[in-house]
């Protein structure tokens, strides 16, 4: 049988998962058939390799996860992290410094460790107990420097945007950002804050792309990617065929060749079926 594609791309929320942040056995059989015929099935998300772990739980993959927007590509199985770009020690420095002294709240992710301070937001202080295994440490000198993929910065909706440009100005050059209001995520919808995470220099999420090709030999032209906010950009951008979902923002569908039915509507699921003649499961 002669495949129309030789890869999927899929981010997670908002496209993969549905509005609980689960993945439908619908879905979850959908994938299994492509892989069954020889599609790579590459999942690409903005999480932390534990939380999309957590996510995808009971799945498989025949490729690696593209985990923090690129900075890291692990094998969620496994726990083998593929390949993990990390700040240096002098680039951690300068952004945790000038966080701290800004009016922002901040996350260091190192090897999947979560570390903040005390808070300076009440909702900052909600995730703190929310989120596990968050380690809170007294002083900006007590954050780690070394194996950082990620900083995140927070803060309430009018104040922050102004505060992270200050910081993107100062310190953005050759980092990877991406703004966005943590209400998006599933469970979050009640959040007024910004957010922004910073990563390592990298492609984004088309990392994926470049891995998938230079890997397995993949002509990006054969490639799908699905997704519905601006960190899947990227991916959609070197693909052959983006797809944004019903639900995406107007930046994907603007860059979208297709469009998939809405991410609660089992829409990868529905999406794929199509693309690759599998029977309705």
């Amino acid at each position: 049988m002669t495949l129309p594609y030789d890869a999927v791309l899929l981010d997670l929320d908002g496209t993969l998962a549905d509005r609980h942040g689960c993945v439908t056995e619908r879905t979850r059989g959908v994938l299994a058939a492509l892989q069954g015929r020889g599609v790579r099935v590459m999942l690409a998300t903005g999480r932390s390799v534990g939380s999309a772990r957590r996510a995808v739980e009971g799945m498989a993959f025949n490729a690696p996860a593209v985990c923090y927007n690129g900075a890291v590509l692990c094998d969620l199985e496994r726990d083998e992290w593929v390949e993990s770009r990390t700040f240096s020690e002098a680039q951690a420095e300068a952004l945790v410094d000038a966080v701290a002294r800004s009016s922002l709240d901040l996350f260091v992710y190192a090897r999947d460790v979560r570390y903040t301070l005390p808070s300076r937001h009440a909702e900052h202080e909600r995730l703190v107990e929310i989120l596990d295994g968050v380690r809170t440490v007294p002083l900006p000198r007590d954050l780690p420097r070394l194996q950082v993929n990620r900083l995140s910065m927070m803060g309430p909706d009018a104040a922050a945007l102004g505060a992270i440009d200050a910081v993107r100005r100062d310190h953005g050059a050759g980092v990877y950002m991406e703004v966005f209001p943590f209400r998006i995520i599933p469970g979050f919808d009640g959040f007024e804050s910004r957010f922004c995470d910073v990563q390592p220099p990298c492609k984004g999420k088309a990392e994926g792309v470049r891995y998938l090709r230079d890997t397995h030999g993949i002509d990006p032209k054969r490639m799908v990617a699905i997704g519905d906010q601006e960190n899947d950009l990227s991916m959609l951008r070197a693909v052959g065929l983006p797809v944004a979902m019903a639900n995406a923002s107007p930046e994907v569908h603007a860059v979208a060749k297709r469009t998939a039915p809405h991410h609660d509507e089992e829409g990868v699921a529905g999406f794929l079926e199509g693309l690759f003649g599998l029977p309705r499961s």
